[in-house]
């Protein structure tokens, strides 16, 4: 597959085929996964998965578009750890050796992971994250950054989130 198709896809609007429904991933974290239709026809191999803590301070969410089993485009929203970039050939000059600290959410697009192809070198996708300057309060925010950037039409249900009292962080 060519970089250009990749692109094509992430410009197609996509829709959700059926309602999104969450499932208990691990102890602490909620999963849903679902196939994405494009002009009227649900694209073989190709997915949205979202994982998200429930039993948290701040939700943690992970949005995922897979394609044929690699990532292509993603979202980290409120991540615990912090994230350098790589100093790779092709990357843009911005991006390169740049630290996200824990806490800012960051984006990871094609057009900045691109250079490395498709398929990557085994181990090497989506390592070159922007940081989301945008104000993102809550994980409704952020589904909706994450499907305005990927041109993913309609509502992501919130998942369950039993916030953990503030006491047990002193």
């Amino acid at each position: 597959m060519s970089n250009l198709e990749i692109e094509d896809i992430l410009r197609a609007e996509k829709f959700f085929p059926a309602p999104l429904i969450w499932s208990r991933s691990k102890e602490n974290v909620v999963r849903t996964r679902t196939a994405l239709e494009i002009d009227g026809e649900i694209k073989g191999h190709f997915f949205l998965e979202i994982n998200a803590t429930t039993h948290t301070r701040l939700q943690i969410a992970d949005f995922v578009l897979v394609y044929q089993g690699i990532p292509i485009s993603r979202m980290r929203f409120n991540p615990n750890s912090p994230h350098t970039n790589k100093l790779r050939k092709g990357m843009p000059r911005i991006l390169k050796g740049l630290h996200l600290r824990a806490g800012e959410h960051r984006y990871y697009s094609w057009d900045n992971n691109k250079h490395l192809g498709f398929p990557p070198p085994k181990g090497l996708h989506m390592d070159v994250a922007e940081v989301v300057t945008e104000k993102l309060n809550d994980f409704a925010a952020a589904a909706g950054f994450f499907c305005g950037k990927t041109n993913i039409a309609g509502q992501i249900p919130a998942p369950p989130h039993e916030p953990l009292l503030e006491e047990f962080y002193k």
